[in-house]
């Protein structure tokens, strides 16, 4: 995008002076055809394609022009020649590019987190859409985005279901306030040699965690939990385990997917933390008793927003996880799946969990995997493999022997 600033001085001759039928102005562009448009008053917008006299015309942008209005008609302009003073000097200048792509981040054999950065330019009102193309060519083909209104800064979106060993192309968009798409450069990431898959799950009752074997019910192996009160809410940030505590009222990192514990911190609201997401940058949680989600600043018990929980009445958030840069939310009171507006309390959709009162969430970076709690129900726990983010089931598995209560599913 360009634009131009003029700077016309009262003495010159910008403001037109009829000397003869001949008046002087500055060349804005040239339209390549022996036209040109030219500014012939100290308006803002330049006269249109304005025919010349001249076999040859050299005449540059910023140039001052004679102009003849011929028999005194100003609607039939003709341009006889340079002028003899500059009228208007025309600085040409460069506006940065809206939105900048950075580097891809965490990447493994099947997914990537494409970060970009939409730059703080004057003038500019916060943009309506914020995504990236991707794919195998700088054609791409594959897009993922969110919508809202947002102000200068980085995001980040992971892309999933990619193949291992495998260079992808990238490339940082918005929308602009007036619906107009803005890019940024193409950029490159390389995926890892495709690794084995597994999901883990956590019973609040016996207080343990599992490994499972894929996204399956053969069980590879079993540890007890942290701390001494009820687990509640399990999630990874690609290196780490992560787990919630009903009752100790804290957060354990784990040394990577084992029993070791690291750090942990307190919970955003005492007791009653019911579950836990990560996308990409931030900690999610949330909890039963206040009925609220948790945006927490990176992986630290410090929280930058909050909002309610998106079912009405008693809120039960009982599950959350984080595909394609929007949170979803599970409420075990009006057993529903909500699909949310990014990472917001917005919603674009919901529909019903596979059976009464979910618990646990996560998903395989297309499909989302759900629990049930057996426990308040007719029927034992189990999980349900989605057919993408939608109400439909492809898989049904039992939970481990000796579940009582699922209360957190994470996928890694």
């Amino acid at each position: 995008m360009r634009k131009f600033a003029g700077d016309i001085s009262q003495n010159l001759l910008g403001n037109i002076k009829y000397r003869n039928n001949v008046v002087t102005g500055v060349v804005a562009v040239d339209n390549g055809n022996y036209t040109y448009n030219v500014y012939i008053s100290s308006s803002a917008d330049a006269y249109p394609n304005i025919p010349t006299t001249m076999r040859e015309p050299d005449f540059a942008v910023g140039d001052a022009v004679e102009i003849l209005m011929e028999y005194g008609n100003r609607e039939m302009p003709i341009i006889i020649g340079l002028a003899k003073k500059v009228v208007q000097e025309i600085e040409v200048i460069d506006i940065n590019t809206l939105v900048t792509t950075l580097d891809a981040y965490a990447t493994s054999g099947a997914s990537s987190y494409l970060e970009g950065r939409i730059e703080d330019i004057d003038g500019y009102e916060n943009c309506i859409l914020r995504g990236f193309h991707y794919g195998l060519t700088t054609g791409y083909g594959l897009d993922t985005y969110t919508t809202g209104s947002f102000e200068a800064g980085a995001y980040s979106i992971q892309a999933t279901g990619l193949s291992g060993e495998t260079t992808y192309n990238f490339q940082a968009y918005v929308n602009d306030a007036d619906g107009d798409e803005q890019v940024g450069e193409n950029k490159t990431f390389t995926t890892l040699t495709a690794t084995a898959h597994y999901l883990y799950s956590a019973d609040y009752e016996t207080h343990k965690i599992s490994k499972h074997s894929g996204i399956g019910e053969t069980i590879l192996e079993t540890w007890d939990a942290p701390g001494s009160g009820y687990i509640s809410g399990l999630t990874n940030d690609g290196t780490n385990l992560i787990n919630g505590d009903e009752v100790d009222k804290k957060i354990y990192i784990h040394d990577g997917f084992s029993s070791g514990i690291t750090s942990s911190f307190p919970t955003p609201a005492g007791y009653y933390i019911s579950g836990l997401a990560f996308d990409g940058i931030n900690l999610i949680s949330s909890n039963w008793n206040t009925g609220m989600i948790y945006v927490h600043s990176g992986i630290s018990s410090g929280v930058t927003s909050s909002f309610n929980s998106p079912s009405t009445g008693s809120r039960l958030p009982r599950g959350l996880t984080v595909i394609g840069g929007n949170l979803i939310s599970m409420d075990a009171n009006s057993d529903r799946i909500y699909v949310h507006n990014g990472i917001s309390s917005g919603i674009t959709t919901s529909f019903p969990s596979p059976a009464p009162y979910p618990n646990g969430l996560t998903n395989d970076g297309t499909n989302l995997i759900s629990g049930d709690n057996g426990a308040y129900g007719d029927e034992d726990d189990h999980f349900y493999l989605h057919n993408g983010v939608s109400s439909g089931i492809t898989t049904t598995f039992n939970a481990p022997s000796g579940y009582l209560r699922i209360s957190g599913l994470t996928y890694i």
